[in-house]
């Protein structure tokens, strides 16, 4: 039930841990001394990324754990095999799961969510130099939709909300029957949202080696 809330708080480490990633090599004007480096600006960046997106992991790994474990040791094991349909949440629900593995679904789309913003949080540190709008832009989108300011904003604007991460790592995927249309393939929002995630993680680091390698 309190997914929402740990995918908001896992975003928000992540932007305060990755927002001055790029950024402080121009509040300390290293950036010249970094950037031509034995190493090579390529070797650099990517060890960078490399690391970034495995602090994102990380982050939501210790934080999945101590929600989960302290929900075990609170309410029990025993529900971790209960079909989906039996839960109150999940009735209507058309998924072939248990309750235990849609929260391992929700672990996947949180790691991949975090993964996605911190390389969002990395492009803007490096765009636009501001850490301040690199943790601002992200933690106040993510908030908003959070707090459902768009909920009823029309449809196209509703289903965009909805592929945020502090969204859609919460039990209230379960509320997405919009499908996806990719061709003859047709995906529900659960399954686009992998799809989706992993090519704006590849898209923002391709972006922001671009940015890195001007500069």
């Amino acid at each position: 039930n309190n997914f929402g809330f740990l995918s908001l708080v896992t975003i928000f480490i992540v932007t305060v841990g990755l927002c001055r990633e790029f950024s402080r090599e121009y509040t300390y004007r290293t950036n010249a001394v970094i950037k031509t480096s034995v190493q090579g600006r390529k070797t650099v960046f990517y060890a960078r990324i490399l690391a970034g997106i495995s602090f994102c992991v990380g982050i939501a790994l210790v934080l999945f754990g101590i929600h989960i474990v302290s929900c075990g040791v609170i309410y029990g094991w025993s529900g971790f095999f209960t079909p989906l349909q039996l839960w109150s949440e999940g009735s209507s629900s058309a998924l072939n799961l248990s309750i235990g593995g849609f929260i391992l679904i929700l672990l996947a789309l949180l790691i991949l969510g975090a993964g996605m913003t911190g390389t969002f949080v990395m492009f803007l540190s490096e765009s636009t130099r501001s850490p301040i709008l690199a943790m601002l832009l992200p933690f106040v989108f993510s908030a908003l939709v959070f707090l459902e300011v768009f909920h009823g904003k029309g449809r196209i604007v509703e289903q965009i909300a909805r592929y945020i991460p502090v969204w859609r790592a919460s039990r209230n995927t379960l509320e997405d029957d919009w499908l996806v249309i990719l061709g003859s393939v047709k995906l529900n929002g659960i399954q686009a949202s992998f799809i989706f995630y992993t090519g704006i993680l590849l898209g923002f680091v391709r972006v922001c080696r671009g940015f890195y390698g001007k500069k």
